[in-house]
């Protein structure tokens, strides 16, 4: 396996679409998941071996670390797509300290964790292409969203600094920030107030999972020099 991609958080959602295009794109996936063994078993056999998966706690630096000594002998990944992440909502005094510090570890952290594992790897290589999902809860704020959205743009924020320290390695890194998403999780998020939620978007409709993994995976496989860029995957919402 000498050009594959990494997708974390690639067996379900907006994950499992990036996952599915780059093995259209003829790259072969490793697709980490954290808890739903159904559906990656599920994934591995719709592609006969294209897309494995493998389960890692993102949040969990040594579990990180131990899947990156598993693989890192069939080469290097060409390309690190930091999906995975989890979505939770709720004000301040209402468990928002235990909150914010479990969604900076799921979101941020995790995404620190596998671009400090594969780096190294990608500099001696001198090639490498990371991208991080962002979200348009980045920027636009509403009450009982903060911790979510320091989250997202924290990971903003690391990609910049990442690109600058990493360019003249040969190594890129990028930012995809979409507005809402229809998923599972989105369902999930918004229950009963989907309508609501809709009706504020001016295109009145959420993205598709689709839409969002034909972007990610044209700017991970394009030959591009673009580096610290957030490029927004855009309904009208963050306008």
């Amino acid at each position: 396996m000498t050009n594959f991609a990494i997708v974390t958080g690639g067996t379900r959602g907006i994950g499992r679409e990036i996952s599915e295009t780059f093995v259209k794109q003829n790259v072969d996936v490793i697709a980490t998941y954290f808890s739903n063994s159904k559906a990656a078993s599920e994934l591995e056999e719709q592609w006969g071996g294209r897309i494995k998966t493998v389960k890692v706690d993102s949040a969990d630096y040594e579990a990180v670390e131990a899947f990156r000594n598993s693989i890192i002998q069939r080469g290097v990944p060409s390309v690190l797509v930091n999906n995975a992440g989890i979505v939770e909502d709720g004000l301040l005094l209402q468990g928002g300290r235990e909150r914010i510090a479990k969604l900076m570890a799921n979101n941020f952290m995790g995404t620190v964790n596998f671009t400090h594992a594969f780096l190294d790897d990608m500099i001696a290589k001198r090639q490498g292409n990371i991208i991080c999902l962002s979200s348009s809860a980045a920027h636009k704020v509403k009450a009982g969203n903060s911790a979510y959205g320091c989250s997202k743009i924290a990971i903003e924020r690391f990609c910049k600094g990442l690109a600058k320290e990493a360019a003249r390695f040969n190594v890129y890194v990028n930012c995809v920030s979409p507005g809402f998403v229809e998923t599972e999780l989105f369902e999930s998020f918004a229950g009963s107030k989907k309508r609501e939620i809709l009706l504020e978007i001016p295109t009145r409709k959420a993205l598709s999972a689709d839409e969002v993994a034909r972007v990610t995976v044209d700017l991970a496989t394009r030959r591009t020099n673009t580096t610290g860029s957030v490029l927004v995957v855009g309904n009208g919402e963050q306008v």
